[in-house]
């Protein structure tokens, strides 16, 4: 039996609270260990998203090519350069969505969605299994801000119901390369592809007989007014496309601006030089990463203004990231340095036109 003096010791000791020297050492241990953890978990959330946006494209790749093999190995299309969400239907759903010639019919077939919709387990009109693999997580993050001061702005006006947009199309004519419309030799990424327009083309802004009418030449109003020969705009058979695995069709929608020899070119997957003003920087905000995104935790300014400002081909905004994409044979990659297309439009090849 302990006697009374050792008790009441044992119970004054135990009473007695933490010195602050105490109380600093744990803060301190915890700081630490919050600085050695951190970057961490925040890689291990990016790999988590990334994983996600990984998936969906391998989805949006595997409904198309079920659309392929049904189609007779003709690509879905023509499409806008981006893929919109299906959410953008909602905007027309007092007109005629089956009718090519309304607004409804028209713009609806302007989208992949359109076309591969059928081969996912969608139940609902409001499109949310499609919006959802069309959605990268990694973008939402970056953007969400940007893109509601975008919306607040009213810059996008009746585009806001298909946009945000994550993903691009491999459905490019030409590379801007100080306005010279093809690929310089040895500059990296590529963007023209050959032959042009994988999946046909068709922009926002025409109309229905625009696009389709056509004159004695084969040609439409658009393809007049975009420099097409007959045929450029409809989507090709996957067959005249070389090297399909090497080939990409869809990837992450990012934007940035290289200096090479021929002067300033597009970097990221986004083909075209843009200004500060444009359909993928309103007022100059811009409203798809400025970078590579991907298992990263660099962060850029989101403004046009900025990424103008770095176009050394060899900065992090280019190279510390990676680019998630989906190829022509149906598979899936995380790519690093991004190099665009594995068939380009050269110098002095006149089929590319």
């Amino acid at each position: 039996m302990l006697g009374r003096n050792r008790r009441n010791s044992i119970r004054r000791i135990s009473r007695r609270g933490f010195t602050l020297i105490e109380v600093l050492v744990v803060v301190a241990i915890i700081a630490l260990l919050i600085t050695v953890l951190l970057p961490s978990l925040t890689r291990a959330r990016e790999s988590a998203r990334s994983a996600q946006c990984t998936s969906n494209l391998r989805q949006v790749g595997t409904a198309t090519m079920m659309y392929v093999t049904d189609q007779k190995s003709y690509l879905p299309g023509p499409l806008h350069p981006m893929l919109f969400r299906e959410t953008y239907d909602a905007f027309y759903l007092s007109r005629d969505a089956n009718d090519p010639t309304s607004a409804g019919g028209y713009y609806r077939r302007a989208h992949l969605v359109h076309y591969i919709r059928k081969y996912f387990t969608e139940a609902s009109r409001t499109g949310s299994l499609t919006d959802k693999v069309s959605t990268c997580p990694t973008a939402e993050s970056i953007m969400t801000r940007n893109i509601k001061k975008i919306i607040d702005s009213g810059a996008w006006s009746g585009y806001a119901g298909y946009r945000p947009f994550h993903y691009i199309v491999n459905s490019a004519k030409v590379t801007e390369d100080s306005g010279s419309g093809v690929n310089t030799a040895g500059q990296l990424p590529r963007h023209g592809t050959k032959p042009p327009f994988y999946f046909g083309v068709i922009y926002h802004g025409y109309t229905w007989e625009q696009w389709s009418v056509t004159d004695g030449s084969g040609r439409s109003e658009f393809d007049r007014n975009n420099g097409l020969k007959p045929g450029q705009r409809v989507p090709k058979k996957i067959e005249v496309i070389p090297r399909p695995s090497a080939e990409w069709m869809f990837a992450d929608a990012w934007y940035g601006e290289m200096q090479g020899s021929g002067g300033i070119r597009a970097g990221g997957t986004w083909p075209y030089v843009q200004g500060n003003s444009s359909s993928i920087s309103p007022n100059g905000d811009m409203a798809i990463p400025g970078w590579a995104f991907h298992t990263t935790t660099r962060k850029f300014g989101l403004t046009m203004g900025e990424t103008k400002a770095d176009t050394d081909p060899r900065s992090p905004r280019f190279t510390d990231g990676r680019t998630n994409a989906a190829f022509l044979d149906g598979h899936c990659e995380t790519v690093r340095n991004w190099k665009g297309t594995s068939n380009p439009c050269l110098p002095n090849d006149a089929s590319c036109n």
